[in-house]
């Protein structure tokens, strides 16, 4: 277990590291770059392609070319995308993506701190949010971090979800959850990943994902970060 009680992995030099294995063991993760400004798209996949267990295998524009390259296409493991984009907005591509090709990881990049938006951009899927301030080094590391099913977000971020978290607690939910989904739930809050979850109550990975989504599904979200988000503020478990 890592030690981040809420799951949410700062990325920079205060960063929490992560000891979890990359999704599919050593192999590269395919990674999807989709940003409205031509010389960031390229500054961000010259970054991606640096690293040996990375390799950005499309670039769009808009999101919505992102969307319907998703029937054409096998799924990328992380998709890096600006929230500020022409055409459809980034929040609506976030659903959609989510939508298409659940097992596939949204990292945001955003010029807002804005509460409203980082909990839209959350409960939409996407499972963490940097600045577009962030160094080439942070989104590199962002992406590896949600590669293994963590929450990359950056320090002020995380400020703002802790803040949401406290002034919307709610009185303890039930939403029907199973004893096996509250089980599975509360290793989610603990930073578990998948695998580690399949581990440790000796059941297949595959039937780890039907739980989850099960609980997504329950829980009315999209993502592990927005089913942890909801477990604390209703005080689920």
């Amino acid at each position: 277990m890592r030690p981040a009680s809420l799951a949410l992995q700062m990325t920079g030099r205060s960063c929490l590291p992560t000891s979890a294995p990359a999704s599919g063991g050593g192999s590269v993760a395919p990674v999807w770059v989709v940003d409205g400004d031509a010389s960031r798209r390229t500054r961000l996949v010259a970054s991606i392609d640096e690293h040996p267990a990375l390799e950005c295998t499309q670039v769009f524009g808009l999101g919505e070319d992102a969307v319907a390259a998703l029937k054409r296409n096998e799924a990328p493991r992380v998709v890096l995308m600006s929230l500020e984009l022409p055409g459809r907005t980034g929040i609506e591509a976030i659903r959609q993506i989510k939508g298409r090709s659940p097992a596939s990881q949204i990292v945001v990049l955003t010029a807002s701190e804005e509460e409203d938006q980082i909990r839209e951009l959350l409960c939409a899927g996407a499972c963490g949010c940097l600045l577009r301030s962030a160094s080439s080094e942070q989104v590199v590391d962002a992406i590896e971090i949600a590669r293994s099913d963590g929450a990359p977000v950056s320090p002020s971020v995380a400020q703002t979800v802790i803040r949401l978290l406290r002034r919307h607690v709610r009185p303890r939910g039930d939403h029907g959850l199973t004893a096996r989904e509250r089980e599975i739930l509360h290793l989610l809050i603990e930073d578990h990943t998948q695998k580690e979850i399949a581990e440790r109550l000796f059941i297949s990975p595959h039937t780890v994902d039907t739980h989850l989504r099960n609980i997504y599904r329950k829980l009315g979200v999209h993502s592990r970060v927005g089913a942890i988000v909801r477990a604390l503020r209703e005080r689920l478990l």
